[in-house]
């Protein structure tokens, strides 16, 4: 198999050398570098991979520059182990070897474009900037990189990206080479002066909120949702907990003061049925149901880019005050909803705001009114019967 190369090796370097100058020389060779005048057997011998591989590539480029005349080799540059071709950069990037192209053609790398007799361009680039890169490269992250580095969702990251928390490296200075917009090393700095600015605690513990969930969710007050994330940036609003390890989303901060702030930029404090449902314990979907029917006074609004009911805790009181959920009262008097319901009609009282549920219904209401009419009709038998 090695015999047609045999003789070349034999004589090593000398024949091989001579191979690579007779191929350079010879009437079909067209060109001014090694790619073009050696042809199709420079092409296979730089595919090949390996020690021996290796050592015959090396051999052959020295060979084409310092000899032969390759334009690698005469682009003005001493050291020709300092320089590679923009192919070779761009596979020790991962990237297409037209963006190094433009990116020496721009000033941004430094290298050299040259021209071969065919009219094929050639460029070569500084390995050492091609290494500058490659750090370059690893430390800027694309969006989903720097949402998973600082631990928050993708709608929360547009509204850090609005209050100006977190902003991307301006496009006019973005390398070429490089795909991320986000400087991961700026982002870091940004959570560790936030993580540094602990505030006190004394001791107390108080209700707290993740930053994760400060999002649309929890206000619909996108213009005092901003202020939350400004005030957490410069410090007015500090950590109560933020580990060495965790990320942005796990800090945690004063439910508190993120509601007075919330409040003094005239955000509302609405509540969802959703929320009501899961304070009260009351299944969601009767929430819902009565806030459609109006026994409970509410607006139709978007959350998190969802519609929803919305809640005003006057409003929600109010309802407390008119209406009974018969499931709390047959729990409390160790009965069920059914037999409830079956008593009160024997009295000539109804239930309102139940929702049909296939052959079944929920959400039943007693009024506050009914009740307190069937209690004074009570007393009133009792009192006539003593």
């Amino acid at each position: 198999m090695i015999r047609p190369v045999e003789p070349l090796l034999i004589d090593w370097p000398t024949a091989f050398d001579r191979h690579v100058q007779h191929l350079w020389n010879s009437p079909e060779a067209d060109g001014q570098t090694a790619a073009a005048r050696l042809g199709a057997w420079y092409q296979g011998l730089m595919k090949q991979t390996g020690p021996v591989a290796n050592g015959l590539q090396k051999r052959c480029l020295h060979i084409a520059a310092t000899i032969c005349g390759d334009a690698y080799g005469l682009a003005g540059h001493a050291d020709e182990a300092a320089w590679v071709s923009a192919a070779e950069g761009a596979r020790m990037l991962g990237i297409r070897a037209e963006r190094i192209v433009d990116a020496v053609r721009t000033g941004v790398m430094n290298g050299r474009l040259a021209r071969s007799g065919a009219g094929h361009q050639h460029t070569i680039v500084a390995r050492s900037d091609v290494e500058t890169t490659r750090i370059l490269r690893a430390t800027m992250l694309d969006k989903k990189q720097a949402r998973e580095l600082l631990g928050v969702s993708r709608q929360q990251f547009e509204l850090l990206l609005e209050a100006s928390v977190v902003a991307p490296v301006h496009v006019d200075v973005r390398h070429p080479c490089v795909n991320g917009s986000f400087d991961r090393d700026e982002l870091t700095r940004t959570v560790t002066i936030i993580r540094k600015n602990l505030a006190p605690t004394g001791g107390i513990e108080e209700p707290t909120l993740a930053f994760r969930d400060l999002s649309l969710r929890k206000t619909t007050h996108k213009t005092a949702l901003l202020a939350v994330f400004r005030a957490i940036k410069s410090g007015t609003i500090q950590a109560r907990h933020f580990g060495s390890e965790q990320r942005l989303g796990d800090a945690l901060f004063s439910e508190r003061e993120i509601s007075d702030l919330l409040a003094a930029q005239g955000a509302p404090s609405a509540m969802t049925a959703g929320e009501v449902a899961q304070i009260t314990g009351w299944r969601p979907e009767c929430v819902t149901h009565w806030c459609a029917e109006g026994l409970i006074v509410s607006t139709h609004g978007r959350v998190g880019g969802a519609n929803a009911w919305l809640i005003a805790p006057a409003d929600l009181a109010q309802f407390q005050r008119e209406y009974l959920v018969l499931a709390d009262v047959a729990e409390q008097g160790q009965t069920t909803s059914r037999a409830l319901i079956s008593r009160l009609a024997g009295q000539g009282i109804s239930t309102v705001g139940a929702k049909a549920v296939g052959k079944t219904a929920r959400g039943h209401l007693l009024s506050v009114a009914h009740v307190a009419r069937l209690m004074h009709t009570g007393e009133k038998l009792e009192h006539a019967a003593g």
